[in-house]
């Protein structure tokens, strides 16, 4: 009897290890499986897997939890152009809503996803849209007050300004709403409120003189004096005010292209 008890202890220590080492491999197998449900997008079987992990070792469950949220899918950093951007929150909102193990982190992580996608479109629009409509000389924002001969001309010249500056206003608006602004975006902010403003003061002046204007312009064609003196006193206050625009807007082109580089 005494002899036996020897033996029985070695085989429970056998079976232990042999039991500890079984699960080691499993917890292991799951969370190979897990990282492939993942990774294909299959979060249903992520769920299950993870709950599966869970029960099995918490702790491992928490330290592979902590894994996951490693994955590019989650860095800012690893999205280069807005369209990845857009795909990377369309993504995360998923698994906000289907992965509740990971529905906070995905959250949190979207903000800063979000930061990045709304200043990089801002700084698009910018370079690509704004800059150029008020640079160049066959744009109807920039149409010269001498040529304009009808209210017609003023007022495609308003729509134009209008259009500029309405849009502007849309990223004006999504910059304030990020919950986290550092000192390059605040300074974007910033270019891009004091452009409307001098875009603003283009669209009243012409709105307020666009009689003035189209007489002024009509004496001219009929030699009248006064006419030219009118035209020149407008156009001087025009230029003052494109003046303004150019100034801001170099200021405005600086600080979009900066951020372009940063992010």
């Amino acid at each position: 009897m005494k002899e036996r008890k020897p033996l029985l202890a070695f085989l429970f220590v056998v079976l232990m290890v042999v039991f500890l080492t079984a699960c080691s491999v499993n917890t292991e197998e799951i969370s190979n499986s897990a990282d492939e449900a993942f990774n294909s997008r299959n979060y249903q079987a992520f769920n299950e897997l993870y709950e599966k992990l869970n029960k099995a070792n918490d702790e491992k469950a928490n330290n592979y939890l902590e894994k996951v949220k490693e994955n590019k899918l989650f860095s800012a950093d690893s999205y280069n152009s807005i369209s990845e951007l857009s795909d990377g929150l369309d993504e995360l909102v998923v698994i906000e809503k289907e992965v509740p193990s990971l529905s906070e982190y995905a959250k949190m992580k979207s903000s800063e996803l979000n930061s990045k996608f709304t200043i990089l479109k801002t700084v698009d629009y910018i370079l690509v849209t704004q800059a150029p409509e008020l640079e160049s000389l066959v744009s109807k924002a920039n149409n010269p007050v001498i040529l304009m001969q009808e209210y017609e001309d003023v007022k495609e010249a308003i729509s134009a300004l209008e259009t500029l500056s309405s849009d502007l206003n849309t990223h004006i608006i999504n910059v304030e709403a990020l919950d986290k602004k550092d000192s390059n975006s605040t300074g974007l902010l910033e270019a891009m409120k004091s452009q409307k403003e001098n875009i603003d003061s283009k669209i009243n002046y012409l709105k307020t003189n666009s009689a003035k204007i189209i007489s002024s312009n009509s004496l001219i064609l009929e030699g009248n004096i006064f006419g030219l003196m009118n035209s020149t006193d407008i156009s001087q206050e025009m230029e003052s005010i494109d003046s303004q625009i150019a100034i801001s807007l170099s200021d405005l082109k600086q600080r979009a292209t900066n951020l372009k580089t940063i992010y």
